[in-house]
């Protein structure tokens, strides 16, 4: 595409997901985007996969996908337009009806980099340096909201009173009966990986378990071993720039609530207060929970010698750090509970999961997902795999101190006030980064189950 090609947007809302890849893509409506959208764009931040600009102008994020630097292909550009209609396909088979409210499908857009002002300043110049190893297609990125910030029917903002949000990384909150012979989350063991091979100097407190256990106390220690060691779990946004997270002082969190309550008393108090009630909140109409036609059976006795596992010393070493699976109740609607019904798809053990990927490892994603009709093996694997999405999304929880005099401006279910009364916010919830993995995926969750066991055996 040359510079003054005209910037195309492809709406992918529109397609039946039954629908065929070709057909499909010539039902895509198109539209030019104004280039004033780009106004004021900045650098938010990437992952792996993906690189996300903000557009501050129409609350909107770009997500641009990444390659590796000797990536070469020539149908990388017709490839990926069915990546996109796959992702599309997904989002309205399985998450627009379980996560309905909570999340969007969002926008094809044709957005070639070199038409965007200062990209080498405002983007190359800011990417951390372990991320350069690759570069952004140039052609394609997915326009979606900016959940960071409230939506526009939540924000007639006359007084500019500051848009904070805190974007939190659940993890995985519902651990099947199979997988409880060792008594650790998979978050939790994790840590110990982590601290084998020196990516973080002490584990986490923080317990994904705790966060959906539905029981205040539980959930409010969860928040506050977050803001101890977030880890890039928990991260602060104010009008839609980060200002504090992983790396940052805990003091300067302090002054940043301060002045987000007008207030300095227990101010890590009140915002953990904030975040349950919104976590808590029905904003949604509650799930159908999807049947996962898995049966509970006997699991195998046999999984500590698999994993060669010292049961006595592994024992001994988790003796006060055991996981508390147990489980109260979320509200119907809520988007913890929401995404605890998607976690709970997946009800057998890692070890029966990866037997069966090893017998199925050559099947096309696409049938994975999209055929109905197929054996129980392949409903296992199709249900971990959306458990799998559901571990690794995010919530963002953007709130506005609003006067109350305002309360009746909104809606009664987007506004939540402090345990004294004295603080009014109108607020909203959106949960992104709900992207199908790969069958693939599942050897990999499998060895990183086996580097978390063995690093046990380093650290102890």
């Amino acid at each position: 595409m040359k510079d003054d090609d005209a910037v195309v947007v492809i709406d992918t809302r529109g397609c039946d997901d039954h629908d065929d890849d070709d057909n499909c893509l010539n039902q895509l409506e198109h539209r030019q985007i104004n280039q004033n959208e780009l106004d004021g764009y900045v650098y938010r931040g990437e992952g792996n996969a993906n690189l996300v600009i903000s557009l501050p102008s129409t609350r909107s994020v770009l997500r641009f996908r990444k390659l590796t630097l000797d990536y070469d292909d020539e149908n990388h550009n017709d490839n990926y337009k069915k990546k996109i209609n796959f992702e599309m396909k997904f989002y309205n088979k399985f998450i627009k009806k379980h996560m309905n409210g909570f999340s969007s499908v969002g926008e094809l857009i044709y957005c070639p980099t070199n038409i965007i002002d200062d990209w080498n300043i405002k983007v190359e110049g800011l990417r951390p340096e372990q991320r350069k190893n690759k570069y952004i297609y140039e052609n394609i990125a997915m326009k979606l909201p900016d959940y960071s910030l409230l939506p526009e029917y939540l924000d007639d903002n006359l007084t500019r009173k500051s848009n904070y949000c805190i974007e939190i990384k659940p993890k995985q909150g519902f651990v099947p009966e199979g997988d409880r012979f060792i008594e650790k989350c998979p978050y939790c063991l994790t840590q110990f990986y982590k601290l084998a091979v020196e990516k973080i100097k002490e584990t986490s407190k923080y317990c994904p378990c705790d966060l959906f256990s539905g029981d205040e106390k539980r959930m409010k220690k969860a928040i506050f071993n977050l803001v101890d060691s977030p880890q890039n779990n928990l991260i602060l946004f104010k009008d839609g720039t980060r200002i504090w997270g992983d790396g940052y002082h805990r003091d300067e969190l302090k002054r940043l609530l301060t002045e987000c309550f007008s207030s300095d008393d227990k101010v890590e108090d009140k915002l953990c207060n904030l975040i349950i009630k919104a976590l808590l909140r029905p904003l949604s109409k509650p799930s159908i929970f999807l049947n996962n036609n898995n049966s509970l059976k006997k699991y195998h006795n046999n999984l500590f010698e698999y994993y060669n596992i010292n049961l006595t010393k592994f024992n001994n070493f988790i003796e006060n750090k055991k996981c508390n699976f147990q489980y109260n109740y979320l509200q119907e609607g809520c988007v913890l509970d929401k995404l605890y019904k998607l976690q709970k798809l997946h009800d057998t053990n890692l070890y029966e999961i990866y037997n069966i990927y090893q017998k199925y490892s050559n099947i096309n994603n696409v049938n994975l997902y999209f055929d109905n009709n197929v054996n129980d093996d392949i409903i296992r694997l199709r249900n971990y795999l959306l458990f799998s999405t559901a571990r690794d999304c995010s919530i963002l929880f953007s709130f506005r101190k609003i006067d109350l005099c305002d309360l009746s401006k909104y809606p009664a279910s987007n506004v939540i006030s402090s345990q004294d009364q004295s603080h009014h916010f109108v607020f909203n919830i959106g949960v992104t980064d709900l992207d199908p993995k790969n069958l693939e995926s599942i050897k990999k969750h499998h060895q990183q189950f086996i580097n978390s066991i063995n690093a046990i055996n380093i650290i102890n």
